[in-house]
């Protein structure tokens, strides 16, 4: 694992580059994210252009270098520090995907699509992460190398055609 270590004196520099759009997270952060967006609305953030797509959090606000639901974030962005040695980072990742797992997290779906049901973006997530031309090319290669991913992909396919 290589961590930079972006912190300025041990604190964090608000780089962003710690903001990712999959992460672990409990029903009870869930909950708590979507209680909070519905007293407090947010702007969703694509970082997504026509050949690239970025996978940074959709709660992340490039421009003023900070995280729109700071107060409800979850554990895992509690937790994570970039100047913290790569055994604790691990260790603290592990134990994130342990906690989703238990508490009945089993889903792949992006933050886009669960908190803002954006599943053009994550549609188009795969389709870019996946170097695919078309929805069959995209199929073939979830059916055979992540068919985790391929069940998640069904039920976006069909929210999307909805």
């Amino acid at each position: 694992m290589s961590i930079i270590d972006n912190t300025i004196g041990g604190k964090c520099s608000n780089c962003g580059e710690c903001c990712t759009e999959f992460i672990p997270l409990t029903k009870e952060e869930v909950d708590k994210i979507k209680k909070h967006l519905k007293h407090n609305p947010v702007k969703i953030q694509r970082h997504l252009t026509k050949d690239s797509i970025g996978v940074f959090c959709p709660f992340r606000n490039n421009i003023n270098k900070r995280c729109t639901i700071h107060e409800v974030r979850p554990r895992v962005c509690r937790r994570f520090i970039c100047n913290l040695s790569p055994k604790v980072l691990e260790k603290n990742k592990t134990e994130g995907i342990q906690r989703a797992h238990y508490n009945g997290i089993k889903n792949f779906i992006s933050l886009h699509a669960l908190f803002f049901e954006d599943y053009a973006w994550e549609l188009q997530f795969y389709y870019t992460h996946y170097n695919c031309e078309s929805k069959q090319d995209l199929i073939d290669v979830l059916i055979k190398f992540k068919p985790v991913l391929w069940q998640e992909f069904i039920k976006i396919l069909n929210k999307e055609e909805q």
